[in-house]
């Protein structure tokens, strides 16, 4: 019986390097008995995003497209000669989460083969504030086109649900397919390749040639960026505003400061309470897994106990331009930034 690697996420856990090396090595994995499938991959970055984005919110899944593509995914895997395979989209455990039923049904389709599903989970404080500027960087490329919610709005929502992100987890964990899952600790800056084929007791694929040398393909922008990206998302004039940060984006990088540190939403007594609300979680997923989350659970120390917006200084070389390109359109930099803080410190 062949084996059926799902690796599902969590999003902002090392999924983008993860897929960006599979893809770059199918054929070397060929060689060590690993098929990575062409079926349901997007071209860009070789995650298998098309299984998910298939189904529709109504989770039909057997509308004739879903089915399509799940009958030429079984082909390909049928005729591989090798004797695993690895799929991998954070998309999984979005639909996991959000479509009634999704999780039973993707176990029904992989029930012929030897499955297991492949979670990383993240420290909590980290993982909010990484989804954050996730959402922030989409605005500024005009991915997201609406007016954002306020940082203190954003701060009391966590703080009231830290581990809401957590609620799939809780949900595995007293279900029979659990026995399907394997749970990996993510730490930024630590290599997620590594611990992945570790985790999946595919040490033989560490030997591949540069496999281990993961592509940084989310790269966080520096602070200038993104807390004018920030000022601009929650103004009255957005929509206007959104247009001219795109357009003179690449400006704006050459004139801030290349500085992508201190970038921190939360404050260090916030960090101990996402860290006590979901230590419960992260220690059943221990007990349960026999897995070492250690370094998730901790309190996440920061070089600044403060938001990025309050200990932001613009140089005025970065100030001229902006007043430059968004002063005729009625935004004032210096004057957000004093009131947003104003509304984070108040």
């Amino acid at each position: 019986m062949k084996k059926v690697f799902l690796h599902i996420g969590y999003p902002k856990t090392g999924t983008s390097s993860i897929q960006f090396a599979l893809n770059q090595n199918v054929e070397a994995l060929i060689d060590i008995g690993v098929c990575y499938p062409h079926t349901g991959k997007i071209s860009w970055n070789g995650a298998h995003h098309l299984l998910t984005n298939s189904i529709n919110e109504l989770a039909d899944f057997d509308k004739p497209g879903v089915r399509q593509l799940f009958v030429q995914l079984r082909a390909e895997i049928e005729r591989s000669p090798c004797g695993l395979v690895i799929l991998s989209s954070e998309d999984f455990v979005r639909l996991f989460m959000h479509v009634s039923g999704a999780l039973g049904r993707f176990s029904e389709w992989f029930s012929n083969y030897d499955y297991r599903f492949v979670c990383f989970l993240r420290n909590t404080s980290s993982f909010l504030e990484s989804m954050y500027f996730l959402k922030l960087t989409a605005f500024l490329r005009g991915q997201l086109r609406c007016k954002l919610n306020t940082l203190d709005m954003e701060i009391a929502a966590s703080h009231k649900r830290p581990a809401q992100h957590l609620a799939f987890v809780t949900e595995v964990l007293n279900k029979p397919v659990r026995d399907k899952f394997v749970f990996l600790p993510y730490v930024p800056n630590k290599d997620s390749l590594k611990v992945f084929f570790e985790g999946i007791d595919l040490h033989e694929a560490l030997d591949i040639p540069g496999i281990t040398n993961e592509r940084k393909s989310n790269v966080r922008l520096n602070r200038d960026i993104m807390s004018l990206a920030y000022l601009i998302s929650i103004h009255k004039n957005w929509q206007e505003l959104q247009l001219l940060l795109i357009e003179n984006e690449k400006k704006l990088l050459a004139r801030s400061t290349p500085d992508g540190s201190g970038l921190f939403i939360f404050d260090n007594e916030q960090r101990k309470h996402f860290s006590r609300k979901t230590l419960g979680i992260f220690e059943a997923v221990e007990e349960a897994f026999s897995v070492d989350l250690s370094l998730i659970k901790e309190v996440e120390s920061t070089e600044s106990d403060a938001n990025f917006l309050v200990t932001l200084e613009y140089s005025q070389d970065f100030l001229s331009l902006v007043n430059d390109i968004f002063l005729p359109s009625g935004f004032n930099l210096e004057h957000q930034l004093a009131n947003a803080r104003g509304n984070l410190q108040g």
